[in-house]
């Protein structure tokens, strides 16, 4: 793991007696290095505040509050004290490693990586004909098979969930997972997605969506998911 060239963060590590190859991972701000199971020492740089510290200790005051409510862990500082000039936290240990760290060991053409999974045109910003920002990545988020997300977007042009989308706009989409050999796993992922969604019932929209990609076993699709099918069966692949 790369090492930080500042100049007083050998005193600090004596000081408080850990060993270099502790270190977690760092930051612009800070380096955090393992204590122990439980614990992490959070090391500010040197030209860090006390008040950019307490800022950000209240902060996480008050988002512990509702710690219970979300589904991920939430830093909790233990104490706070500067050593050799430093402010250093002491904090619980969170679950997990760096999902760069994780990304970085998975092999293959296939390999995973982070996928939004509800990349619906109400999910992006665009400035002119440029996308310029994906947004809202929630609980729906993964780590997955990358071809995930141009798949779910191309489904998710269907006219019941994107009813602003026309026929010329699901054009596109086909011939991009027909040039990025992608249109052959289409029904599959449709059908996948479907089933992912079905939970949705505050969504009258995609419930029944997913309700007619399930259940209906007339179902032939339109707009893309018609074309797909059909260039499917011309050139005999199987969803």
């Amino acid at each position: 793991m790369k090492r930080s060239n500042d100049a007083g963060l050998s005193r600090v590590l004596h000081a408080l007696r850990i060993d270099s190859d502790a270190l977690l991972g760092q930051g612009g701000e800070s380096f955090v290095f393992s204590l122990d199971d439980e614990r992490i020492a959070r090391i500010n740089r040197e030209c860090t505040s006390q008040a950019h510290v307490d800022g950000r200790n209240g902060l996480l005051v008050e988002l512990g509050r509702s710690a219970a409510r979300v589904s991920f862990a939430i830093p909790e500082v233990l104490d706070t004290e500067v050593v050799e000039g430093h402010i250093v936290t002491i904090e619980r240990r969170l679950p997990g490693r760096p999902l760069d760290q994780v990304l970085s060991e998975l092999e293959g053409e296939a390999r995973a990586s982070l996928v939004h999974l509800d990349a619906f045109p109400g999910n992006m910003l665009a400035d002119g004909e440029m996308v310029t920002a994906v947004i809202d990545f929630g609980a729906s988020t993964i780590i997955g098979d990358r071809r995930l997300d141009p798949l779910t977007a191309a489904a998710y042009l269907d006219r019941s969930i994107t009813p602003n989308a026309n026929d010329g706009d699901r054009s596109v989409a086909q011939e991009w997972l027909i040039t990025h050999d992608l249109a052959e796993y289409f029904g599959a992922t449709q059908n996948w997605i479907a089933a992912y969604w079905s939970f949705a019932q505050n969504d009258p929209e995609v419930y029944q969506w997913c309700r007619s990609i399930l259940l209906d076993k007339n179902h032939r699709g339109e707009g893309l998911d018609l074309a797909i099918q059909d260039y499917g069966h011309r050139n005999h692949c199987q969803p």
